[in-house]
């Protein structure tokens, strides 16, 4: 968000905004927990969907459902490799990102409007 003025952010559900990103808050949509096909319809009409995971014991455990959705709707997914790099083939279906690989994967996709479309279309066809 630094990087680029225009960029805002969806927070859907009972979601903290990290300290990192208060600074940036009037640029924050926060929306409440929405019925599962009105969050659907928030994913679809959004240009990119992020899964961060802190690498730990109990997140290996999660679903890979960030995955499916985003791939049923074609949003590129940029996410941890926590977990996802089981289920995202990374630069092809999505973007898998250390904890400091975060803020240049999201410019990448940010700024390359043809490579976010690659990643939702092969997301889509993997899903």
């Amino acid at each position: 968000m630094a990087a680029n003025p225009e960029v805002g952010l969806k927070l859907i559900g009972p979601v903290g905004l990290p300290a990192p990103l208060q600074g940036f808050a009037d640029r924050v949509w926060r929306l409440d927990s929405l019925p599962y096909g009105e969050y659907l319809r928030e994913l679809a009409d959004s240009d990119l969907t992020i899964a961060p995971l802190a690498d730990d014991g109990f997140n290996i455990f999660k679903s890979q459902v960030k995955v499916l959705e985003a791939g049923l709707l074609g949003v590129p997914l940029v996410a941890s490799r926590t977990l996802y790099d089981r289920y995202v083939e990374d630069g092809v279906s999505g973007v898998l990102c250390a904890p400091q690989q975060w803020p240049e994967a999201l410019i990448r996709v940010v700024e390359d409007a043809a490579f976010r479309k690659q990643l939702g279309a092969a997301g889509q066809e993997s899903v």
